[in-house]
C-alpha cells in the first residue's frame, strides 16, 4: 500500500532493490525456515517485514530497515487487538544500526524472532484506545480472520535451532 509518492517506483524503488538484492537470499531462507510472510517495502518504506502469527495471540513482524547505503535496523513489534474494547496491547524494541554484513545478519533476525517469541504476554510497551470508529466497519470474525491469515512460525526454542 503507497504512502503516496507517485515516483516511488521510479525513484526510490531502484535502490532500494539493489540494497536488499545483495542479501534477499538470507531473507528469503530466513523467512522460509520459519514460516514467515514477507512483505517488501509495506507502505513504500526502505524494509524488508516479516510477519506471523503470534503462538500467544496476536501479530508480530520484525522489519529489517535500510538506515543507510551500508547499515541497517531490525525493528520488533507484536500487538494483539481486543475488538470488542476498540484497543490494541503492543510491544515494540529495536536494535542499534549494524553496518551490513550478510554473515551476522541471519544471527540479528534469529535473535529478534526469538527476543519476539519469549516476550510475556502482558507486558506491553503501550496500550492504544480509541480504535472504535476505526475498526467499525469491521466485525470480531473479520478481525479473527486477519489474524488467521497470518502463518504461525516454525519454531525450534533451543538455542542452536535458532
Amino acid at each position: 500500500m503507497p504512502n503516496g509518492s507517485p515516483h516511488f517506483s521510479e525513484q526510490e524503488l531502484p535502490t532500494l532493490e539493489a540494497f536488499f538484492s545483495g542479501i534477499s537470499n538470507v531473507l528469503t531462507k530466513f523467512a522460509e525456515d520459519f514460516n514467515l510472510k514477507i512483505d517488501q517495502y509495506w507502505h513504500q518504506m526502505p524494509y524488508w517485514r516479516f510477519s506471523f502469527k503470534h503462538p500467544k495471540g496476536g501479530i508480530a513482524c520484525i522489519e529489517l530497515m535500510k538506515e543507510s547505503a551500508t547499515a541497517i535496523k531490525i525493528y520488533s513489534y507484536w500487538w494483539i487487538d481486543d475488538f470488542e474494547n476498540a484497543t490494541r496491547y503492543s510491544r515494540t524494541a529495536e536494535t542499534d544500526v549494524f553496518k551490513l554484513d550478510g554473515a551476522t545478519l541471519r544471527h540479528l533476525l534469529q535473535d529478534a524472532l526469538r527476543m519476539v517469541l519469549l516476550w510475556p504476554l502482558d507486558a506491553w510497551t503501550e496500550i492504544t484506545t480509541g480504535y472504535a470508529q476505526a475498526w467499525s466497519c469491521y466485525t470480531s470474525e473479520d478481525f479473527s480472520k486477519f489474524e488467521d491469515s497470518y502463518p504461525l512460525p516454525k519454531v525450534l526454542m533451543q538455542q542452536q535451532d535458532l
